[in-house]
């Protein structure tokens, strides 16, 4: 009685271990994607054209969907830090 009772332990373990690994596995590719979304905003010119407001500043400022602002490149004015995508 007592080896049944092993095996069986062994094999709802496996199995649950497997469900364990697969359920992992499915949150990592939900929770990081496969890559950057179609689509996505990456320069100030591509925010402008996706509708996304734009703040009246010199050098003009444009904010995307999500939270991104991207600086607008004049010749002759050098901006501080990262230009492009400041959260």
């Amino acid at each position: 009685m007592l080896r049944g009772y092993n095996t069986a332990m062994r094999i709802i373990v496996y199995v649950a271990g497997i469900a364990i690994a697969i359920g992992v596995a499915a949150f990592m590719v939900g929770a990081f994607g496969s890559g950057p979304p179609t689509g996505e905003v990456t320069t100030f010119d591509e925010c402008v054209a996706a509708g996304n407001p734009i703040v009246e500043s010199y050098p003009r400022q444009c904010r995307s969907a999500d939270g991104l602002l991207f600086i607008e490149n004049v010749a002759g004015h050098e901006a501080s830090g990262n230009p492009q995508g400041i959260r």
